[in-house]
């Protein structure tokens, strides 16, 4: 005996038809669901991407929104504002060196060829020609200066040759040799402080030895320039592996404002106007001491002078 069973196939026609509109509906619900919540979750993403993406060299003072402050884009919105923020005042700091350096050029490109047109123009006799001669001649050599110490700014931010072994010792007697010469007047006074007992050369240090002259050199000579008094240079240890210079002036001093602008390119203190420089010593001495992997400090007082400090990470003795 057989029997078509048309209702219970009806029903298993009908639970299968449940069964894939169910699946097709859980489907588009979990792709829809989602959807909705990568949105969400990526929407501080697209948020910071808006954001960074208006960001421009003309308006490097914007800064991403941190959001709740507390998740991990917070931590990333934080780390590119904070990068942000070097790049202005990276970007500042071009700026104004790039403004002060035209205008220092400028000056004695002028005064060269202001008085070479006056000479060609109106000097008739050999004595007033060698006049206008002897102005032209200082403001080239004032524009050689100055170019050659911005050249050297360049090159202490440049690429430089592989370290080697350097007597801090012998820069510094170097860099005192050097201001002698130029200051025969003014008295320069050598002092060695601690030093560890060790039958190595306490002394070596990795870097490069014409740099590290010139910024000794450059410290030496700003304490030659404004001291009332004798130029106290010390070398000595600081800690197991850490050697110390230290120059002191008798100058007149500089004022908080003053210390806070020391290290940018071409800026004079007050009490530099009318002597001989350009404002790159101490900029140029910063990074030769960076590039060393050290630390240069400088504390003054108005009327108790100036002492500037230089740390450098000694060789292992």
């Amino acid at each position: 005996m057989s029997a078509d069973d048309q209702l219970g196939w009806a029903r298993l026609h009908q639970l299968g038809l449940l069964l894939l509109l169910g699946n097709v509906g859980a489907l588009a619900l979990t792709i829809l669901a989602g959807w909705h919540f990568a949105g969400a979750a990526l929407a501080p993403v697209a948020r910071i991407g808006r954001q960074a993406g208006r960001i421009s060299a003309t308006n490097l003072g914007r800064r991403l929104s941190e959001g709740n402050g507390r998740d991990e884009l917070a931590q990333l919105a934080r780390a590119f504002n904070a990068m942000l923020a070097g790049l202005e005042q990276a970007f500042e700091s071009q700026k104004s060196f790039l403004a002060h350096a035209s205008h220092e050029l400028r000056t004695p490109l002028t005064t060269l060829t202001g008085t070479l047109e006056t000479a060609l123009a109106y000097d008739a006799t050999l004595p007033d020609a060698r006049e206008s001669l002897t102005h032209s001649l200082d403001a080239a050599r004032h524009l050689q200066g100055l170019t050659t110490s911005l050249l050297a700014l360049a090159k202490a931010d440049g690429t430089l040759p592989p370290f080697g072994p350097v007597r801090l010792d012998e820069c510094l007697n170097q860099a005192l040799d050097f201001a002698r010469a130029k200051y025969p007047a003014r008295e320069f006074r050598l002092a060695f402080g601690a030093l560890p007992e060790a039958e190595a050369d306490v002394f070596m240090l990795p870097g490069n030895a014409e740099l590290l002259t010139t910024a000794l050199l450059n410290l030496l000579d700003n304490a030659a320039k404004y001291s009332a008094g004798p130029v106290l240079a010390e070398l000595a240890y600081e800690g197991p592996t850490t050697l110390r210079v230290r120059v002191a002036d008798a100058g007149p001093g500089l004022s908080p404002d003053e210390l806070g602008h020391i290290y940018e390119p071409l800026y004079r203190a007050a009490g530099a106007m009318g002597r001989p420089g350009y404002g790159l010593g101490l900029p140029l001495t910063q990074r030769i001491v960076r590039r060393h992997a050290g630390r240069l400090e400088l504390t003054s007082a108005v009327g108790q002078g100036t002492t500037a400090t230089v740390w450098l990470p000694a060789s292992p003795v």
